[in-house]
């Protein structure tokens, strides 16, 4: 794992580091994950296993993404849960979780 992981990202080192995970094919200025090399993302990782160390991003947005988690045959709340898990392992102490969804139990 190149130095992605110690967060520079194509040359880029953001003061304020915000995860965009599951971004789909979206640009929003982050370092972007999805599971889906189609979409061009930053980082090709599953949200339930996320290349990273701990504690190294200020914000972990998620927008709309959770309810793509809670489909068979997946075991839907695990699922969410893991990625939750992760998305705190992630971001500093203080920092800020941004998820919006629709359409979903959640």
């Amino acid at each position: 794992m190149g130095p992605l992981w110690g967060l520079e990202v194509e040359g880029r080192v953001d003061t304020l580091q915000t995860l965009d995970v599951v971004c789909g094919a979206i640009i929003r200025g982050t370092v972007g994950v999805d599971i889906d090399r189609a979409n061009r993302p930053d980082v090709v990782a599953d949200a339930t296993v996320l290349p990273f160390r701990g504690k190294i991003f200020d914000k972990v947005i998620s927008i709309q993404s959770l309810e793509h988690l809670w489909q068979p045959p997946l075991k839907p709340v695990m699922t969410v849960i893991s990625a939750l898990v992760e998305f705190s392992r992630v971001i500093k102490k203080g920092g800020i979780l941004e998820l919006t969804s629709r359409g979903s139990p959640l």
